[in-house]
């Protein structure tokens, strides 16, 4: 985390960085897969 980075001599910020785009990238299937299954829901409730 930010905490232990913070309390190495250099500068390691380009690790949280990579740490936020790889959750990002993790993240997009299953936020996808989440608003098609409410999308569908929405379309079945409109019946």
């Amino acid at each position: 985390s930010k905490a232990e980075l913070g309390e190495l001599k250099e500068n390691y910020d380009w690790v949280l960085n990579a740490r936020k785009r790889l959750l990002k990238v993790k993240l997009e299937d299953p936020l996808k897969e989440f608003k098609d299954i409410v999308n569908q829901v929405k379309k079945a409730e409109q019946k």
